[in-house]
């Protein structure tokens, strides 16, 4: 989710969104939720976002595995707060109707792929090219 975040110098009001001369802001909502969590890193609604990380792909052909477990583990830790694309056999497919993002906290798991119960669910099959744009936390 993009956010855009105002420059302090142009931010005189308070919480409330309003100054003592009576200045208000159309975005003060947007701004309250804005913060940074114990390590430092800026949060919005509680999500950490703008984390360093580089556009990368992986391509993939599914094994027999694959397709029954209905995932595929990502190469890398990605950013799920950014765009992820995913094609099967060329043609691509929407996140959250086709298929959604696993995202393992864990540093020792990687992110994942599934379809269980979603629409890619009955259409792969083992041989299928999976393609898949992702942003890579660095």
């Amino acid at each position: 989710m993009p956010v855009m975040i105002i420059p302090a110098s142009t931010f005189y009001g308070s919480s409330g969104g309003a100054s003592a001369d009576g200045h208000t802001h159309s975005n003060t909502a947007t701004l309250n939720k804005l913060s940074t969590n114990s390590s430092g890193k800026l949060c919005f609604n509680g999500q950490v976002v703008g984390e360093k990380a580089i556009e990368t792909a992986c391509n993939i052909t599914l094994t027999a595995s694959q397709v029954q477990q209905k995932f595929i583990a990502l190469p890398d830790d990605c950013d799920t707060s950014r765009v992820i694309t995913l094609s099967l056999n060329g043609v691509a497919f929407p996140k959250g109707d086709a298929w959604e993002v696993s995202e393992n906290v864990n540093s020792s798991t990687t992110d994942l792929i599934t379809w269980q119960g979603l629409g890619l669910d009955t259409l792969v099959q083992a041989g299928d090219n999976v393609l898949i744009s992702y942003y890579k936390k660095i």
